[in-house]
């Protein structure tokens, strides 16, 4: 007679497979080496179901980088398309309909700002107009609705505001020594009038 270990091995004996055996008795028809082979295959079930998630989360996780390389390629693609567009229309703008200042007066630099506009410089050249007509204006030429000034632009910006802005000479002389020879008896901070 085999010693009984409490309440719960009552219980457990007490249970069915669903194909109707007790638990006691179901490895009761194996062997060792049978039980072991049950319990190896059970174990390689687990591990190549647990493999199988893995490679089915790998591909749905390479899939969803592919997509998304693809989407951010498109946006690049459409964002060079959109600045080349506007590299090009840049030192057209003079010759465009709506642009406000005579095309003789702007000069185009490209960077860090666009044109540097003399208006009125072509009135006081060809017909001798009053030369406290001409004023200087920095223009920027933008693309579309959303572009915007870069960092350096609004700085620049800035600087104007600020009345930040004067008028030099450099000589050269026979030699090649430059000398700066400023125009304007005016500091830094005082606005050019």
């Amino acid at each position: 007679m085999t010693p009984s270990h409490g309440v719960c091995d009552a219980d457990y004996t007490n249970r069915t497979t669903p194909r109707g055996e007790s638990f006691h008795n179901f490895f009761a028809d194996y062997g060792p080496m049978e039980q072991v082979h049950h319990i190896l295959l059970l174990a390689a079930g687990a591990i190549v179901g647990a493999m199988l998630g893995a490679l089915v989360m790998w591909v749905r996780a390479r899939l969803q980088i592919g997509r998304a390389i693809a989407r951010a390629s498109r946006r690049s693609v459409a964002q060079s398309r959109c600045t080349l567009k506007g590299q090009i229309a840049e030192p057209m703008a003079p010759m465009l309909p709506g642009f406000a200042y005579h095309p003789a007066d702007a000069r185009f630099l490209g960077d860090p700002v666009d044109y540097v506009i003399f208006d009125g410089y072509t009135s006081v050249k060809d017909s001798a107009a009053n030369p406290d007509s001409i004023e200087i204006v920095i223009l920027d030429v933008k693309r579309g609705p959303g572009a915007k000034l870069s960092p350096s632009q609004r700085a620049i910006a800035q600087a104007i505001r600020c009345g930040r802005v004067r008028f030099e000479v450099l000589r050269i002389d026979d030699d090649g020594v430059a000398t700066l020879n400023s125009t304007t008896k005016t500091s830094r901070h005082q606005v050019i009038h």
